[in-house]
């Protein structure tokens, strides 16, 4: 009995790099009291109270990797302690600005439903003048 050649085939589905993984809490793990003290400390100086954003261009991400802890602990201790909010000055520039753009699509958005009702009145007119043409 002969056995059958064995071919080798190129994957039929191309494996793509995976991204590489993104560091990961300890499981179940909790921030130590010293941990917590030194993530309030470091809020402290780094977040406004009033006007409920980080100073310059904080966040919970940079103060996170400032004192190498998971960021789930910054935003947890900020949220229990100091506000909702995790955004700074930037932000609020960037919302202006994204502000500003909405604003223009809209009026974009107006102009051209505006132009495709003329354009098909347009389109109108014409089909009419080319039935009177034919007769």
């Amino acid at each position: 009995m002969a056995a059958a050649p064995i071919i080798h085939t190129e994957d039929p589905m191309p494996q793509h790099p995976t991204v590489a993984p993104v560091a990961t809490l300890p499981s179940g793990r909790e921030p130590t009291r010293d941990e917590r003290n030194t993530i309030h400390e470091a809020l402290t100086t780094a977040y406004d109270i009033v006007a409920e954003a980080y100073m310059g261009g904080g966040s919970d991400r940079t103060l996170a990797e400032k004192l190498n802890v998971p960021r789930i602990w910054v935003r947890d201790m900020r949220v229990q302690f100091f506000g909702d909010h995790d955004r700074n000055a930037m932000t609020e520039v960037r919302k202006k600005d994204l502000d500003e753009a909405i604003s223009l699509a809209k009026a974009a958005t107006s102009r051209l439903l505006e132009m495709a009702g003329e354009a098909e009145t347009l389109e109108q007119s014409l089909v009419l003048a080319r039935k009177k043409l034919e007769g």
